[in-house]
């Protein structure tokens, strides 16, 4: 099928819309998906690829892909009420009518928005994030509760109860038995008011209240043949109830969380179905002397979650609407890859010339916590950390809080510089100069 409006078009790539060719070109065919884009924003820049792709795919099927670049012709952009990049709308024949476009932003998302089958030569990878592999078989739940690595998922969908063995943790603390395997209890749940993923009690994912300091996971380690029933009685909210109640030792965790999709805040998401994805990457007893051991294994699992909003399904919520709800959908081991490395505390260097030293682009900053790397002012040896030491320090020699100082001194500096520039002679019998 030739390309309605530049039959030379290479294919793989979008057609570019202009102020004049805008009307024309919706009014002429059935269905258009248009980008209201900037060539300056990161957003649409990581879209690019996934969009390119869609296109070239869904022409064949009369579906259209465009995108109007908002630098170039920023009087349309206006006259539409474009004010974000990336907004995405859905144009059938009208140009004064749209709906706007709902779906996600990957190849498939875009693909299966408009009722098409993506072929896997074209989606071969739909369901991981970069790095991480498919889900390995048996399906969420296990069946099997005594195995090593065990799942077990509340019929409401707000619990999500694992046992995940780690190879080697056995040998982090000299009062384990080196010839018993060892598994830990991670207890995935969501927050009382739906908006967070939670880990043993911690927010971990989906617009954490503070992301600059990732919290510290802390997990009973028990014995891998044992039954994860049996834990799923006991108050798993509290690990140091768990620890007492059972006679089990407390490990810290080190871990890498990735994220589809990452918390943008200018971007809000329908039908939202965000995935998680946690791998333990050391493991240690707090107190002793060495307090991280690295798990290289390549037998051990990753988790996946996947979660949705329930509250979307019934009233059209986005991502960032007060009222979301999520619950757990669905909860999976995935494999390692084969030359799998885990990643060292010392990899990525930090410093001041950094003011967060984050290697994500979006929240949550860190794929990589080392509990080790972070206080509770943050990443250490950042700018920021420096920046909240001196706050707190400051605000503890002042009797009032820092804004109260900041607002006083411009309040006196306002009213000197009136005073000075305002009167003649100031005080008493000062003649007030209009228009100086």
């Amino acid at each position: 099928m030739p390309h309605p409006t530049n039959p030379r078009r290479p294919r793989g790539t979008c057609t570019r819309i202009d102020t004049l060719a805008f009307d024309t070109y919706i009014r002429e065919w059935e269905t258009v998906l248009v980008q209201f884009k900037s060539r300056y924003s990161r957003h649409c820049k990581q879209l690019a690829p996934a969009y390119a792709t869609a296109a070239t795919f869904l022409e064949d099927f009369g579906i259209y892909l465009a995108a109007v670049d908002c630098q170039d012709f920023s009087e349309l952009c206006d006259e539409h009420g474009v004010n974000s990049w990336p907004t995405l709308r859905v144009y059938r024949g009208n140009p004064e009518v749209y709906e706007g476009y709902e779906g996600g932003r990957g190849v498939e998302d875009f693909i299966t928005y408009f009722n098409k089958t993506c072929p896997p030569e074209i989606c071969p990878t739909t369901t991981t994030t970069a790095g991480i592999p498919p889900p390995t078989p048996p399906p969420n739940p296990s069946p099997n509760t005594t195995a090593p690595n065990a799942i077990w998922l509340a019929e409401d969908h707000s619990i999500a109860l694992l046992k995940l063995h780690i190879p080697g943790l056995e040998t982090t603390c000299p009062l384990d038995s080196p010839s018993q395997p060892l598994s830990i209890l991670l207890n995935f749940t969501i927050s009382p008011n739906g908006h967070h993923l939670v880990l043993n009690s911690h927010p971990l994912a989906l617009q954490v209240p503070d992301p600059s300091r990732p919290p510290q996971i802390l997990a009973p380690r028990i014995p891998a043949n044992g039954d994860l029933e049996d834990y799923s009685r006991l108050n798993l909210f509290d690990v140091d109830y768990v620890a007492t109640q059972g006679g089990h030792l407390i490990t810290a965790l080190d871990y890498a969380i990735y994220a589809r999709n990452r918390d943008d805040p200018g971007i809000r998401y329908y039908n939202y179905h965000p995935d998680i994805y946690v791998d333990v990457i050391g493991a240690g007893v707090p107190g002793w002397p060495v307090q991280t051991t690295l798990m290289d294994g390549v037998e051990q699992k990753g988790v996946k979650i996947v979660l949705y909003d329930s509250a979307d399904s019934r009233s059209g919520l986005g991502s960032d609407d007060p009222n979301r709800r999520y619950a757990i959908e669905s909860v999976s081991f995935v494999d390692r890859p084969l030359n799998y490395r885990a990643p060292r505390p010392d990899d990525r260097k930090c410093s001041l010339w950094s003011w967060r030293c984050a290697n994500l682009g979006d929240p949550p900053w860190y794929q990589f916590v080392w509990p080790q790397n972070f206080d509770r002012y943050g990443r250490i040896g950042c700018t920021r950390r420096v920046v909240l030491m001196w706050k707190e320090r400051v605000e503890g020699w002042l009797p009032v809080p820092l804004w109260v100082v900041v607002v006083g001194w411009g309040v006196i500096g306002g009213w000197r510089w009136w005073r000075r520039d305002g009167r003649v002679g100031g005080g008493k019998g000062g003649k007030l100069l209009i228009g100086r």
